[in-house]
């Protein structure tokens, strides 16, 4: 059954078990601003408003439990079943950059989450007398539930049923696209869930133009804030970018004087890294890279998740590192469980040619990787 459905049942099978649903009011917040959060109260994980606004009023918060686990809770905006449902999204996010099976989502970080206004929920948390009563509250409540502050709330809280993770947000709309109810979807329960129309064209037009951001960022000495952030986005879409790696490695080698300015680049060469077909042209760059822009590049990478292909590279970058980031190396690839071999020479080398700290961590890595063979 979907969301609605369920919040109207009085039992739901979940895992082929027969569960009681129970429908627990939470009270009314007021959004008078008509703009809305869903955050963690505690974190304040995502305190900007949703992109979608509602009519300002006061709605009522209802969670749902199921058997002993809370499995949803929902802002009711208007009676009524919602035609369709739409995940929620945040300024500058578009549903259809997402890979099939990937939602926006909050994360929740003290097993609590809220519905707040929008505009008012910094105010009710600044300082930390604020949010300690809030937490007072937390501690003695039922299901999570509160109303903070008391006297006029501009936020409600529920549990998320004990757990920390990321959850997605669901509009209900009705026939004309206006919002009948707002759901964060806990998890707990075998519920119809929305599925979300995949856009690879999409896609990849949206990898190209973060890709050409961080390219012109580098090309006027820029590696952080915006530029650094056009390189997260892509990271997210390292599947879809079939096209841009030679781009990729281009701007790399053009602009690779520059470590500072190239870092957002190499974060996404990293990210590619880890994307199989991508792996041999980005061992071919990185055995002629400058030693400093490979080191940079290895330093991001976690060599555990490499196949063998980089995993020479990786090794001949170890060996010629800097001794201030050999260790960190070296402790990277302690947890290496397959694709050793390229190491174990460069490993014996540090064993018996370098200062004692390092020689140690080597030996330490050969000891523990011939009682425990490679998978």
């Amino acid at each position: 059954m979907d969301f609605h459905r369920a919040f109207e049942a009085e039992v739901l099978v979940d895992a082929d078990v027969v569960k009681v649903v129970e429908r627990i009011g939470a009270g009314k917040v007021p959004i008078s601003s008509g703009t809305i959060a869903v955050t963690d109260p505690l974190t304040l994980s995502r305190p900007e408003p949703l992109s979608r606004t509602v009519t300002p009023g006061d709605y009522e918060v209802e969670v749902l439990r199921v058997g002993a686990d809370v499995g949803l809770a929902r802002l009711v905006f208007a009676s009524g079943a919602p035609a369709r449902w739409e995940l929620a999204t945040w300024p500058g996010e578009d549903t259809r950059a997402l890979r099939p099976g990937q939602t926006y989502a909050v994360a929740v970080d003290t097993a609590t989450a809220a519905f707040a206004d929008g505009k008012a929920l910094r105010g009710a948390l600044e300082g930390e007398t604020q949010s300690n009563a809030l937490l007072g509250d937390l501690k003695t409540a039922t299901d999570g539930i509160v109303r903070f502050p008391g006297n006029r709330p501009v936020l409600v809280t529920f549990t998320t049923g004990g757990s920390d993770g990321m959850y997605s947000v669901w509009w209900g709309l009705d026939k004309d696209g206006a919002p009948l109810q707002l759901v964060f979807d806990v998890g707990a329960g075998d519920f119809e869930r929305p599925k979300l129309q995949s856009d690879p064209e999409f896609r990849a037009a949206e990898a190209r133009r973060h890709l050409d951001a961080v390219v012109a960022g580098a090309g006027r000495g820029e590696g952080v804030g915006e530029v650094f952030q056009h390189a997260v986005e892509l990271g997210h879409l390292a599947e879809d970018s079939d096209e841009l790696v030679d781009d990729l490695l281009a701007a790399l080698r053009r602009y690779q004087a520059d470590v500072a300015a190239t870092n957002a680049l190499i974060y996404i060469a990293r990210r590619f890294a880890a994307v199989p077909r991508f792996q041999r042209r980005i061992a071919l760059w990185l055995g002629k890279a400058p030693r400093d822009v490979a080191n940079t590049f290895v330093l991001l990478l976690r060599p555990r998740v490499l196949e063998t292909l980089l995993a020479v590279e990786v090794a001949q970058v170890l060996g010629s590192a800097p001794d201030r980031n050999k260790r960190q190396l070296i402790d990277e690839i302690d947890g290496l469980k397959s694709d050793r071999q390229p190491f174990i020479p460069v490993l014996g080398k540090l064993a018996k040619d370098h200062d004692a700290e390092i020689a140690k961590a080597a030996n330490r890595v050969l000891k523990r990787w011939k009682t425990a063979p490679p998978e």
